[in-house]
């Protein structure tokens, strides 16, 4: 038993990305990373997972970005950077 997914869920307001691997293991054995955002959660998680398998070694990662950081993300403004450059030239030369 020695599997791989990866599941993308595109939200209003965030992305949320699983990855989950599986290997061979006597006993069920579950490792699991989550965003701190979404900790509270980990219990739900821990069962769903639990009333699918019986066993194995199971490391489940969650990554969560809101839309919130994506869209405060840099961004450069040729224009402006631009516009900045000329009034440089122009104070240095005055």
């Amino acid at each position: 038993m020695t599997a791989f997914v990866q599941h993308e869920s595109q939200l209003e307001q965030s992305r949320l990305l699983w990855e989950i691997r599986s290997v061979n293991h006597r006993y069920l054995e579950i490792s699991m990373r989550l965003p701190e955002e979404l900790r509270s959660a980990e219990m739900i998680f821990r069962e769903t997972i639990k009333a699918s398998l019986n066993r194995g070694r199971i490391d489940a990662v969650l990554r969560y970005q809101s839309a919130e950081s994506s869209a405060n993300s840099p961004e450069l403004n040729l224009d402006t950077i631009n516009q900045l450059m000329a009034w440089s030239r122009t104070v240095q030369t005055s």
